[in-house]
């Protein structure tokens, strides 16, 4: 279990996150939504310990403040919404610096395996700056999947937590994306992913935290979250779920096959 209880971030004067207390359990997929600056990101990194709180975060027992940082790596792997890279790293390279992080570093086949899951296999030997964003996306993604292969090791789940994942992918490739955490889930693993589409957040979800104004205004079950009052208020518009806006109006749903 991913527990939180009671956290308290500000920067400077400003408050940030306000008593925000929420669990993610392994075996499911957690999505944090709201609209921008409602303390998303800030949650996921003090989630992941990367950065300082008031209150406490602990990871199946663990209290991540005084974790270990290179035992933390080896149990859950965080993907944030840009990794800028300043050299030119090969793929290889950069998926095999999460191999090398985790516990299965020894397997060199690992990289080439998580690039062939991210449909980037052939991709090994590109220079990692002359790809696209949303191969630069997947990319990231392979280096921790590598980094956390195995989602659950001896009866330890291992974790996943993403922020915005899928922002810069085609149709296609978010739905692999979503996928490929799905997966990892029934497998045992725990993910905890931000998104931004409140469509694939119902198709994914197990569990939903509605962030608003760096509090949690809501959590639960897709059903009960994604509501047209609960998501008017945090989002500041309104909405209708499960409606087209007019009869004559084009829409195009990715259907689960």
């Amino acid at each position: 279990m991913l527990e939180a209880r009671d956290l308290h971030i500000r920067l400077g004067r400003k408050p940030i996150l306000t008593d925000v207390s929420c669990t993610a359990a392994p075996g499911e997929i957690t999505v944090i939504i709201g609209p921008n600056g409602s303390g998303k990101t800030t949650l996921l990194r003090a989630l992941s310990g990367d950065i300082p709180y008031d209150g406490r975060v602990t990871l199946d027992g663990l209290d991540i403040a005084t974790a270990d940082p290179a035992f933390l790596a080896g149990i859950r792997a965080v993907l944030p919404q840009a990794t800028p890279l300043a050299f030119p790293f090969t793929v290889h390279e950069v998926v095999s610096l999460g191999a090398t992080a985790g516990l299965s570093g020894a397997d060199p086949t690992l990289a080439d395996r998580a690039l062939a899951k991210v449909d980037l296999a052939g991709y090994g030997p590109r220079f990692y700056q002359e790809l696209s964003g949303g191969e630069q996306q997947r990319v990231q993604l392979a280096r921790i999947l590598a980094q956390v292969w195995q989602p659950l090791v001896d009866g330890a789940p291992r974790w996943l937590l993403l922020d915005e994942p899928v922002s810069s992918l085609d149709l296609a490739h978010q739905i692999l994306v979503m996928r490929l955490a799905e997966r990892f889930a029934q497998a045992g693993g725990g993910v905890v992913i931000i998104l931004h589409d409140l469509n694939l957040t119902g198709m994914f979800a197990d569990q939903v935290l509605l962030m608003s104004n760096g509090t949690l205004a809501q959590s639960g079950t897709p059903d009960r979250v994604l509501t047209d009052a609960n998501i008017g208020a945090a989002y500041g518009c309104r909405v209708r779920s499960r409606k087209t806006p007019r009869e004559d109006s084009f829409f195009l749903l990715p259907h689960l096959i």
